[in-house]
């Protein structure tokens, strides 16, 4: 079976389903593995995701509690929280200030999205809950989230996911193209 990794910086179109399908690769930094039918596997750590908010939790008093919101793509249902630290790494006062501001922003994006019916794409890494963990068991960490006002933004989302899935799923091989499910 062929394996396609994406690179560290690389977020993968998936739809919800393959997103809450994908098991931990135990690969550095996190990584997921979702096998593409008998003939690829994908690996990766980051995510792209596009769908409609159906439900909001408020953030718990635990220190792991965070706000939840789910959202659906017509596939499935997957949960996206903030990620709980900035990702730029860089530790001096500027960046600390800048990486705060993001937060808040991404906050602010967050709670307005919170509301059912709205239509958002986010890019983050897939997470898994850790035992005894209030969170979901498959969620992504989200480093951005882009409040869509297009009624069209759905479908270019479907047909920008069904181009990227058939590349992942792809051996270069005619022969063993598959159907990806």
């Amino acid at each position: 079976m062929g394996t396609r990794s994406l690179g560290g910086n690389v977020h993968a179109r998936l739809f919800a389903k393959h997103i809450v399908q994908a098991a931990p690769h135990g690969g550095p930094g996190g990584e997921a593995a979702l096998a593409l039918g008998a003939a690829a596997s994908l690996v990766f750590s980051r995510v792209r995701a596009t769908g409609t908010v159906v439900r909001a939790c408020p953030a718990g008093a635990g220190p792991d509690e965070l706000r939840v919101v789910y959202i659906d793509d017509g596939t499935g249902v997957v949960p996206i929280a903030l990620a709980a630290h900035a990702a730029s790494g860089e530790t001096d006062d500027a960046s600390r200030e800048r990486d705060a501001a993001v937060r808040e922003e991404m906050e602010q994006r967050l709670a307005l999205a919170a509301a059912e019916g709205t239509t958002v794409e986010v890019l983050g890494r897939i997470c898994y809950a850790r035992e005894g963990s209030a969170m979901p068991p498959v969620w992504i960490a989200c480093s951005h989230i882009a409040i869509k006002d297009d009624p069209m933004s759905e479908t270019v989302a479907v047909l920008d996911t069904l181009e990227k899935f058939s590349f992942y799923g792809s051996t270069g091989d005619p022969d063993t193209q598959q159907e990806l499910d």
